[in-house]
């Protein structure tokens, strides 16, 4: 379980960087939980989760 604002999340890292997406808007910060998820997939990857309700997401990580 983490918390962060917005309803839908997404890390990208890649060889340019890392972004994260919050609601469809960029946004600056992170979400070090949802990098930790997305770094058990290698060096690239996006990490993208879904507030169900309240503190309940629905995460889903793959490689880049």
């Amino acid at each position: 379980m983490f918390e962060a604002a917005g309803d839908e999340l997404q890390v990208v890292a890649n060889d340019e960087g890392r972004t994260l997406i919050v609601d469809g808007q960029r946004a600056f910060g992170g979400v070090p939980d949802l990098d930790r998820i997305g770094e058990r997939q290698g060096l690239t990857y996006v990490v993208r989760a879904r507030r169900l309700e309240d503190t309940f997401w629905e995460v889903e990580a793959h490689p880049l």
